[in-house]
């Protein structure tokens, strides 16, 4: 995995994966897979609700089992090309406290 500091509000991470791209695909947009591999272990997966196509909006929402504070992940997809690209524009927001925007897009895409 490398990360590229681009500003002091964003970053690139980029990992390459031993897997094939349509199964990569699936676990980001599929919720069976996605509550399966989000979190560590420090967090329990409580909800993940996935509308991927351009404008649809996904959500998680995971418990810390530390501390019990319940965190929702959320956003909505800007760029969709099946088992090619994904770009989303998250959203963070803890029990009781506002949403914030996280800042840059969550993208995911295929070399080459």
């Amino acid at each position: 995995m490398t990360v590229a500091n681009v500003s002091p509000f964003a970053c690139i991470v980029r990992r390459t994966l031993a897997a094939p791209v349509r199964m990569v695909y699936r676990v980001w947009t599929e919720p069976a897979y996605a509550k399966q591999w989000s979190w560590g272990a420090a967090f329990t997966t409580l909800a993940v609700d996935i509308d991927c196509r351009v404008g649809g909006l996904w959500r998680q929402q995971v418990r810390d089992t530390t501390t019990g504070d319940v965190w929702t992940f959320e956003g909505a997809f800007r760029e969709v090309v099946p088992n090619r690209r994904l770009v989303h524009l998250p959203l963070v927001q803890r029990r009781g406290r506002r949403p914030r925007h996280v800042a840059g897009d969550g993208r995911v895409s295929r070399p080459g």
